[in-house]
Formats: structure tokens, sequence, C-alpha cells
């Protein structure tokens, strides 16, 4: 029984089976902005001593993540 949407929901979980189907992917996550996408996709594939490169003219929040957030991780 789903309680609570910020844990998924029927609805949610039938748009990312199609999303997946459509990529011919195995899963797919939705998630409710650009921003939220940045930030999972970053602390998924980093990890402390790692390195990644930004255009200077890239979304400014992720920017401020960057050089805020990650590097206090040592990302």
């Amino acid at each position: 029984r789903e309680e609570y949407g910020r844990y998924g929901n029927p609805t949610v979980r039938a748009v990312e089976a199609k999303i997946a189907a459509l990529e011919g992917a195995q899963d797919a996550i939705v998630v409710s902005s650009g921003m939220a996408a940045v930030t999972a996709t970053l602390l998924m594939l980093l990890q402390p001593g790692q390195h990644f490169i930004l255009t200077d003219n890239c979304y400014h929040s992720t920017l401020e993540f960057s050089q805020g957030f990650l590097k206090r991780y040592g990302i």
C-alpha cells in the first residue's frame, strides 16, 4: 500500500516503467526537478577524490552545489 508520495506511488512507478521501456533500459527514475536529477546523478557516480568538469555557463545551482556540498565531501 502506498501511503506517502515521496516514496513513490503506482502512477510514478507506471511512468518510470514506460520510460524505461521506451528507452530500452532496465529501469528509470522520475524526480521532481532538474536539480534533483543532477544531484542524484552526481552523488551516484562520484566518490571522494574524483573530479568532474562543469562549463562556466552551467546552471548556477549546479555550480553552487558542486563548489559547496560536493567540495566538502572531497569531490
